[in-house]
């Protein structure tokens, strides 16, 4: 889990582009110490494979980082984000098929492999579906949510949000109404 880091428009593109600049600078040291320390062939097809490899991976790293970010005008909600620290791959073999019990990868591929398992669902769209991963805030904490923000555009009383919150045992969340007017 992060915390959502709120910047103003320009604070959010130069974050984002500061990362694109970190990605170019290690891209020119790439192929080399490829080259260098794995396949010893500046041509070979493996060479290109592990080039392409790390570079879709610094990017996915960037485009996750890029995530933790919001307007400042939302920066009430003190927002946290949850996020993988590793891929997670829709290899339907291997989330689907719990006979394999050991997958080989990058550190951290096979408990989120593992993790996936057991959570994965779907959510049908008019032309889509949605996988997405189950996670339980009890994981976290027995009572996590101290507040419920109300946006902008929500259409639920305050009184409803508050019955739904004591319902499951959280008498002293607070619900707010937000003070944003939409963005």
């Amino acid at each position: 889990m992060k915390q959502v880091i709120y910047l103003v428009e320009d604070g959010i593109d130069k974050a984002i582009r500061d990362a694109a600049i970190e990605i170019l600078k290690s891209l020119k040291g790439l192929r080399k110490w490829i080259v260098h320390e794995i396949t010893n062939n500046n041509s070979s097809v493996d060479t290109e494979s592990l080039l392409h490899y790390h570079f879709d991976s610094m990017l996915e790293a960037a485009f996750l980082d890029s995530l933790q970010y919001k307007s400042f005008a939302f920066n009430e909600e003190r927002e946290w984000r949850m996020f993988f620290a590793r891929p997670a791959y829709k290899n339907p073999d291997w989330i689907c098929d719990k006979t394999i019990s050991s997958f080989e990868g990058p550190k951290g591929f096979s408990e989120t492999i593992k993790f996936l398992q057991d959570r994965i669902d779907f959510h049908p769209t008019g032309d889509d579906l949605i996988p997405y991963c189950k996670i339980g805030f009890e994981e976290f904490s027995k009572l996590p949510v101290e507040s419920v923000w109300l946006g902008p555009k929500n259409n639920i009383r305050i009184s409803d949000m508050e019955l739904f919150l004591k319902k499951y045992e959280y008498k002293k969340a607070k619900v707010i109404p937000s003070k944003i007017t939409y963005c």
